[in-house]
């Protein structure tokens, strides 16, 4: 069955079918975008907690070094991408 050969009642059955997939999609991405921010954010966190139990590093200075290296990575990461 071709698009044309639909009638009205079909597109717009076909228009809400699209619209309830898209949001699907975007809430799985949402989802998805949520645990890995919590994911990285622990993680940097255990970075900075080892930088200042086993190299002697102050905590505020282990987390802004870990921070700082963290959005360097999401900027090259973010370039890269879009590039």
């Amino acid at each position: 069955m071709h698009f044309r050969d639909l009638n009205e009642a079909q597109i717009l059955a076909l228009a809400i079918t699209a619209e309830e997939e898209d949001a699907r999609i975007y809430r799985d991405f949402h989802l998805a975008t949520t645990i890995a921010l919590i994911v990285v954010a622990a993680e940097l966190a255990v970075i900075a907690w080892i930088r200042k139990r086993y190299m002697d590093t102050p905590l505020l200075s282990a987390i802004f070094q870990v921070v700082v290296g963290g959005v360097l990575v999401f900027l090259t990461g973010w370039l890269i991408g879009s590039g």
